[in-house]
């Protein structure tokens, strides 16, 4: 059975105190990213797909016209 003094003793010791507190901030900052990145995943896609079909919308033209054939004038 520990006595009194010695639990005092335990309680006041503040050896290894920052190392549990920087293992509890860790620990806190990787739940909250995992957390947020379901929601942010479901955002990021709808993003996406709407930029998809925005591209897809988009006419690209691979050469250069020739002036001289679309007027007509032929010189």
């Amino acid at each position: 059975m520990i006595d009194r003094h010695q639990l005092l003793t335990f309680l006041r010791d503040e050896d290894g105190v920052a190392t549990v507190d920087f293992v509890i901030m860790t620990a806190a900052s990787v739940a909250t990213a995992v957390s947020l990145t379901d929601y942010v995943r479901d955002m990021v896609s709808g993003l996406v797909d709407e930029v998809g079909i925005a591209a897809a919308a988009v006419n690209v033209n691979t050469t250069f016209a020739d002036d001289t054939q679309q007027d007509g004038s032929g010189g």
